[in-house]
């Protein structure tokens, strides 16, 4: 269980952001949970006021009564595979204990706050799409060696609707060497797969855990608003969407998961995303970049991944700052290695750039003073090794060129190629000082930089 630590401040932030800590407040779930029947309209109402109301009438087609009900964990913690022959939700038939072991929920399964639902090892619910079967929770959820996966065909009142695992206002999720599989449909992102989203004015009951677990056939592993998370040893296979999507996260840490997602990003950081590490992941074949991140997000550091096969860039950052990509392996994009657009406070150092469709290093349009540092980057075998338009300042030291022929340079900064084929290891340093701009160095309050 996360422990809390008390330090204050923005240097709180700081070191929670380099040593993985959570800083949120655990609070204890008592036993005794039981499961109560609840009027549908009321579960609907208290999801808006945690994710907003996009998508609920999809929702409440895909019931298949005509008053529908959901069965609700209160009172404590409950554990599902202690449950009885005799319990009243069973006897009902929202709940069926089938003949394999596993547990099918004909009707949506809610954990409401100050309560917890466990998952234990071998446990497996499966959630009856033609039903309108979903798990979501307001408090807390724990897979400790279990599987949850949607189940059949489409209900009739709406036929894109699948089963989806949303984690909603104080709640937090905590999974561990499990399953998810067959989640998610695209109508809104809290029905995108698996979702933990944290909006409100109360913070999580504790920090979001998502370790060796396997997610397979969902639409995309979703964290908003969520703080202090981290997800590691993960494997997503064939996401309908972003592998995994972060947006107005903070102080999280993606450690060696692998994605392979066909149809989107590997990983998505968006609106604000902030003191986040990618650390070590691999990112297969994604159908479009193989990390993104844009729309304001900010002290980032990406750094030992694996990128090989994406359809568009395999790194890009887009209306970003203080951003460290660091050590990766960028392959056989089907656009540039990394990309960098109107972003500031940018360092893209010891990176391995190799047969990339397009640049191995693409920097444009960025602000008259922004700044970007390239340093011991080996660049072999893109389309063009290192190409700009409106590129801003940069600064270039050690980047290996040797074996990036025919074309070294393209755009605006193809005046610097009689020095570079001079010099194609890069002992000597380059300054590219356009309009006037001043190369002074990162901002010192970048925590993924180098000393802080």
């Amino acid at each position: 269980m996360p422990r809390r630590f008390g330090i204050p401040g923005r240097a709180g932030g700081a070191l929670a952001f380099l040593l993985g800590l959570c800083l949120l407040p655990v609070a204890a779930v008592a036993e005794g949970g039981r499961l109560v029947e609840m009027d549908f309209r009321l579960v609907m109402a208290a999801m808006a006021q945690r994710v907003g109301g996009n998508g609920q009438f999809a929702l409440y087609q895909a019931q298949g009564r005509q008053e529908p009900r959901a069965l609700v964990v209160v009172g404590g913690r409950l554990e599902l595979d202690a449950l009885g022959p005799k319990n009243p939700a069973l006897q009902s038939g929202l709940l069926v204990s089938e003949a394999g072991g596993g547990i099918l929920a004909r009707t949506p399964l809610v954990v409401w706050e100050g309560a917890e639902l466990a998952l234990g090892p071998g446990t497996e619910l499966h959630l009856s799409r033609s039903e309108g079967a979903f798990l979501a929770s307001f408090g807390r959820l724990t897979l400790d060696g279990a599987r949850v996966a949607g189940r059949g065909e489409a209900p009739a009142g709406n036929a894109e609707f699948r089963p989806f695992v949303l984690v909603a206002g104080t709640g937090v999720l905590t999974a561990r060497d499990s399953r998810f599989e067959a989640l998610g449909f695209d109508l809104a992102p809290a029905y995108a797969g698996v979702a933990v989203i944290n909006r409100g004015i109360f913070p999580a009951v504790g920090c979001t855990e998502i370790r060796d677990t396997r997610l397979e056939a969902v639409g995309s592993l979703l964290l908003e608003d969520t703080e202090g998370a981290t997800l590691a040893g993960n494997r997503i296979e064939a996401a309908q969407g972003a592998g995994i999507w972060l947006r107005r996260t903070r102080d999280l840490r993606l450690v060696g998961n692998r994605v392979v997602t066909p149809s989107g990003h590997g990983i998505r950081l968006s609106a604000g995303a902030a003191r986040v590490q990618l650390l070590d992941n691999e990112i297969t074949d994604a159908g479009e970049a193989g990390i993104f991140a844009d729309t304001g997000s900010g002290a980032v550091l990406i750094r030992g991944n694996r990128i090989e096969g994406a359809a568009g860039d395999a790194i890009s950052i887009k209306r970003s700052d203080c951003v460290s990509i660091r050590d990766n392996v960028a392959l056989r994009a089907g656009g540039s290695g990394i990309r960098l657009r109107r972003s500031t406070a940018v360092e893209i150092r010891d990176n391995h750039l190799s047969r990339n469709a397009g640049a191995g290093v693409l920097v444009e349009d960025q602000p008259q003073r922004a700044e970007t540092r390239l340093e011991g980057n080996r660049l072999a075998g893109n389309s063009r090794g290192l190409a700009g338009a409106n590129a801003g300042a940069m600064r270039l030291l050690g980047n290996d060129f040797t074996d990036q022929f025919p074309r070294l340079l393209d755009g605006d900064l193809v005046y610097l190629a009689r020095d570079l084929l001079g010099d194609l290891h890069g002992r000597n340093l380059l300054l590219l000082a356009p309009h006037g701009t001043a190369l002074s160095g990162f901002r010192s309050d970048c925590p993924v930089m180098e000393g802080y």
